[in-house]
């Protein structure tokens, strides 16, 4: 354009306007409007070409349609030097590191752009971020996947991608990573995760026990219950019955803690069948070892075999220690740890079925324990919750809840139940009351020497991190005619809090922000044990019956 051009030479001769301090009011029609700004735009730097276009669309409020049209018609108009898709000319490690800081639904919907889009957004390495991110994990679900990888930088956190920048080739996703199809892991926790919010589950009753059910264990293909009639009830899950598979007989007394964990190779007999699958199609789950504690002082462990023709039920072994009801056990491959009322806790050796140390500090029956990598939690009847060291036994800290009267400084009701978030370093710890205290717990023990360890009491100073209180969650009765909020079990992973109430419901919380979102009802007693599996809830009554409650529903 001219450079001599002007405004006066943009306006009409009518339309100009005065050289004079009183304001003028220039009237145009739409046309000439439209001309006005149309030849101002060759005037305007690329700056301000933006600035005016996002003014414009501001005031313009555009429907739907009308935007599409407009964004498809900047689009064509740009310069082929200038029009660049960064999906297609990034390398591959860059165009993940920026979709990974998308969240899940903005992801699908950038999948929606393009075909370039849609190959890196559905990239495996992607949702195995997600899977294994706090937020979306599920730790006894996961043991056998891989650690959440660290974001340092783009070849740390995508290991195993081609250095190419070949997109054909490297977003390839009809193989995933590690022989997992991480896409659908995701989506299949992500529904099951709208489920939870919505409420939406199927429910399978179990009958079967002439007595309470005190406690539960579930691997996956079954479902064993412990109950006041003195029996153990093996039941199957990956069928439509809901009748006995197995029934175990040996304890003289009520069952009162149940572990279920794969069989141990130290326990497998060289001898025995092997158990082969027959196709993958059949119900045909594999050995476990069953460890059941009982009021007759004494540890069962049971071997469980089971083919699609025959089923066999072993009492391997019995551990006696204990002078008293065996309450609460842990285990895993190499050891057991079992509570009892006897006022002990007992650590045991699976392969010798020998007592390794007592663990001696409680003045009342220890009816809850949990344990991690370095540390035991025990609860009590005596008020208090004790940590302890797995290798030395020395107990470190005696946790006390703050009264709820003032003045007071002990538990006000027995402890009930125990659970803990390894991933948030929480204990939860349930009261008779109601309550469930939360607190923070230091990541590593001590550094003790030997000579320490007989002068630990719950006020010596370590240099360590002191366990936390960090709030109190109060359970409410679910109506006026129950026998009230009594907590009697908790359960959780790492989306949910559950307990378990004698008010016949199991109340729900979310496990990242202990704020509670439903109930679900089912038993007519109140409930005495609970668990919870990926999106399996399965619990133990009064009434007799377990109920799983299934939240994998479409």
């Amino acid at each position: 354009m001219d450079h001599h051009f002007s405004m006066n030479c943009v306006l009409s001769r009518s339309h100009r306007i005065p050289n004079s301090k009183r304001d003028v009011k220039v009237t145009l029609d739409g046309s000439e409007s439209f001309q006005l700004v149309s030849k101002l735009c060759h005037l305007l730097s690329t700056s301000q070409k933006h600035r005016l276009l996002e003014d414009m669309s501001e005031n313009l409020r555009l429907n739907h349609f009308e935007s599409l049209r407009l964004a498809s018609r900047l689009h064509s108009d740009c310069k082929k030097e200038d029009c660049h898709d960064f999906v297609k000319w990034l390398p591959l490690e860059l165009v993940l590191r920026i979709f990974s800081y998308l969240r899940p639904e903005c992801l699908m919907r950038a999948s929606q752009v393009n075909r370039a889009w849609n190959r890196a957004t559905h990239h495996p390495r992607l949702f195995q971020r997600l899977c294994c991110s706090p937020e979306w994990s599920l730790p006894n679900l996961d043991a056998d996947f891989p650690p959440p990888l660290e974001c340092r930088n783009a070849n740390f956190f995508f290991p195993n991608l081609p250095s190419s920048t070949d997109t054909t080739t490297t977003t390839d996703v009809s193989s995933p990573s590690d022989g997992v199809d991480w896409f659908q892991k995701f989506k299949w926790r992500y529904q099951v995760r709208k489920n939870w919010e919505q409420g939406k589950h199927r429910i399978r009753r179990f009958v079967g026990h002439t007595g309470a059910v005190h406690c539960l264990a579930y691997d996956a293909y079954r479902i064993v219950s412990g109950s006041a009639d003195s029996t153990i009830c093996v039941w199957k899950v990956c069928s439509n019955a809901n009748w006995l598979a197995q029934t175990l007989r040996g304890h003289s007394g009520a069952v009162r803690c149940l572990e279920l964990l794969p069989l141990p190779p130290a326990l497998a007999s060289p001898t025995s069948p092997a158990v082969t699958p027959l196709s993958p199609s059949v119900w045909e789950p594999p050995e476990a070892l069953l460890i059941s504690g009982s009021v007759d002082t004494s540890l069962k462990l049971w071997r469980l075999s089971s083919t699609f023709e025959w089923s066999r039920i072993t009492c391997i072994g019995t551990l006696q220690g204990h002078f008293d009801t065996v309450r609460c056990v842990q285990a895993d491959s190499t050891k057991a740890i079992s509570g009892s009322y006897d006022c002990t806790i007992r650590l045991w050796d699976l392969a010798s079925s020998s007592q390794k140390a007592i663990f001696r500090g409680h003045t009342a029956g220890v009816v809850c324990l949990t344990y991690d990598d370095s540390l035991l939690y025990s609860g009590s009847l005596d008020n208090t919750v004790r940590i302890w060291s797995l290798k030395t036994a020395a107990c470190y800290y005696t946790l006390v809840r703050p009264g709820t009267r003032p003045g007071a400084e002990f538990w006000t009701t027995p402890v009930t139940s125990l659970h803990l978030d390894v991933q948030r370093r929480r204990l939860f710890v349930s009261h008779h009351d109601g309550r469930i205290c939360v607190w923070r717990i230091p990541h590593s023990p001590p550094a003790l020497q030997p000579a320490m360890v007989d002068k630990l009491s719950s006020t010596t100073t370590l240099n360590w991190e002191r366990p936390k209180l960090l709030e109190q969650l109060c359970v409410e009765a679910e109506n006026a005619q129950s026998t009230g909020a009594v907590i009697r079990c908790l359960a959780g992973d790492g989306w949910h809090l559950l307990c378990g109430c004698d008010d016949q419901t199991i109340k729900v919380w979310r496990a990242d922000t202990n704020t509670p979102i439903g109930c679900l009802r089912g038993h007519e007693d109140g409930v005495t044990c609970l668990l919870i599996y990926g999106s399996v809830v399965i619990s133990g009554s009064y009434d007799k019956n377990v109920i799983l409650y299934d939240f994998d529903v479409s």
